[in-house]
């Protein structure tokens, strides 16, 4: 098992994170030092949306269009340039083969007339949303990203979630951020941790979206009194997190894991993000885990050399 001087050297990163935890950079922080003196406008990226209708359309009187659907998305216009195209408008079980295979010449044909778009997002139905991701794999010659998303619920319900998963498709395309492989990496570790829940023998309760909200606040938090400190308060810090951890060999198995794909230094904001989101799961397991595990139980915590 990796040790848990790891988690201390990510802490020691996560410190320099001003941008995550809303503040600008100060002076005192390590992201002063670094940042440029002038900023340069980056232009937007652009994303083409192409959808086949599904349940994120359903609307109650009338299907929603691909340009309503975009325009439904609050924030979508301040992190990419979105043109939508509509292909078909039906619901799952309705589109064909035949239309599968005019889709992936579409979107082939999109990417070679296009060399500077970033990606592209297909809406479907839930239905059939894997398959069709499988078939695009399998049929889309092109190395920039297709991201199929859809939703459980259509637009005319409570907790209609259509716009925020587009929002989140346009985010985890290649070019807004951080690269395919680098998304990997939180996704191992969460597959990693769900492997060890699911043989834990527990049953482990749901982590909400509350949840996810409250352990990211405490972590902004945590992150917001760093800036600033020495290099000692800030290891001491650091180790109190750790002893205070209710997961930490999930937490040195993330960071560990962190470093070995290079994503410790957090160079840019979209590493910050992902580096961000890995450390809020492990809170969140760890938060969850005090539910079903009282303190006497844990294990003992890796000692630091």
């Amino acid at each position: 098992m990796r040790k848990v001087s790891l988690a201390v050297l990510l802490y020691l990163a996560a410190a320099a994170m001003p941008a995550m935890a809303g503040q600008g950079a100060t002076p005192s922080s390590p992201a002063a030092v670094t940042q440029p003196a002038t900023a340069t406008a980056v232009p937007l990226p652009r994303v083409r949306l192409v959808a086949t209708g599904g349940t994120i359309s359903n609307r109650r009187g009338g299907r929603l269009t691909a340009d309503e659907i975009v325009a439904s998305v609050p924030g979508l216009a301040d992190i990419a340039a979105v043109d939508a195209e509509q292909f078909a408008n039906v619901a799952s079980a309705q589109i064909t083969i035949d239309q599968w295979l005019l889709l992936a010449r579409r979107l082939n044909a999109i990417f070679g007339d296009d060399p500077s778009l970033s990606g592209i997002v297909v809406t479907s139905g839930t239905d059939t949303l894997e398959e069709l991701a499988y078939f695009l794999h399998l049929t889309v010659r092109d190395r920039r990203p297709v991201v199929v998303t859809g939703s459980m619920r259509n637009p005319s319900q409570v907790g209609y979630e259509g716009p925020a998963n587009l929002l989140a498709s346009v985010l985890v395309l290649q070019r807004m951020g951080v690269s395919l492989q680098q998304m990997d990496v939180p996704i191992h570790i969460l597959l990693v941790a769900y492997q060890a829940m699911k043989t834990s023998g527990h049953t482990w309760p749901v982590i909400s979206e509350d949840t996810q909200e409250a352990c990211l606040r405490r972590l902004t938090g945590r992150i917001r009194f760093a800036e600033g400190l020495g290099r000692g308060l800030l290891q001491r810090s650091a180790q109190q997190y750790i002893d205070e951890h209710r997961e930490p060999y999930l937490l040195a198995f993330a960071y560990g894991y962190l470093q070995d794909n290079d994503l410790l230094g957090a160079r840019t904001e979209a590493e910050k993000s992902l580096m961000l989101a890995t450390v809020n799961l492990v809170d969140c397991i760890a938060f969850v885990a005090a539910r079903i595990r009282p303190p006497s139980s844990a294990r003992s915590r890796p000692t630091p050399p």
